[in-house]
């Protein structure tokens, strides 16, 4: 990686600084998905061996369920009420991500719009006459937007991209699985796309940082706040 993409880098990071919390509860909400995943069969498991079976009871269910629950009927329903609660987790943590991903991409827009406008705002008249107000108003409205597409698309749900890959790989290596070629959604087929997409946001977050050309007026102003 570029110098230059490192202290792009940097900046986001500091630009967000304000939303790590944010952050930090996207990605451990998003680690809750694999535990969520590993105990939906469980219930099932249950319900076929050991109501519908002959089959005893695992023994840290068995430890873990209360003595009443003895007849067949009654296991069945604890277990119906175990999946319905396990969907129920599953929608709370989607919807926890959902509202974290909206807060802080919001904010994380117009923050950055606001600094933006702020140092447009502070720049001289020959600059807009010479770039035109257009080219300022069009990298606060929409260049800005790739602050999220960075910080929360290309870092937290990069992870849970990387999860569900492992959990696919892991299921097509179980014994008695066929072979079979990767779906597109499975395997390494997400990389290029986080990858594609990070490096988009790259390149259109360093253009808001103005043209560099040799003329040292357009050097010394441009959009991006805090350029030299």
């Amino acid at each position: 990686m570029a110098s230059t993409d490192l202290a792009l880098y940097r900046r986001l990071w500091r630009e967000a600084r304000p939303y790590w919390p944010h952050l930090a509860g996207m990605f451990l909400l998003s680690l809750l998905a694999t535990p969520i995943a590993l105990l939906v069969p469980l219930p099932m498991k249950i319900i076929v061996d050991s109501v519908l079976g002959s089959h005893p009871l695992p023994r840290l269910v068995d430890v873990v369920l209360p003595p009443p629950v003895n007849s067949k009927n009654a296991l069945l329903a604890l277990m119906v009420v175990f999946l319905v609660a396990i969907a129920l987790v599953s929608q709370l943590k989607e919807l926890g991500v959902s509202l974290l991903r909206a807060y802080t991409g919001e904010k994380l827009v117009l923050g950055f719009r606001t600094r933006l406008f702020c140092h447009v705002q502070r720049l001289s008249l020959a600059y807009h006459d010479s770039k035109g107000s257009p080219d300022s108003t069009y990298r606060i409205q929409w260049d800005a937007q790739s602050i999220q597409y960075i910080m929360i698309d290309g870092v937290v749900r990069a992870d849970a991209l990387r999860q569900r890959a492992a959990r696919s790989a892991t299921r097509d290596r179980r014994p008695g699985n066929f072979t079979r070629p990767p779906r597109p959604h499975e395997g390494l087929s997400p990389a290029p796309s986080r990858s594609g997409a990070r490096g988009e946001g790259a390149r259109q977050l360093r253009a808001v940082g103005g043209a560099r050309g040799a003329g040292g007026h357009t050097r010394r102003q441009g959009v991006w706040p805090g350029d030299p």
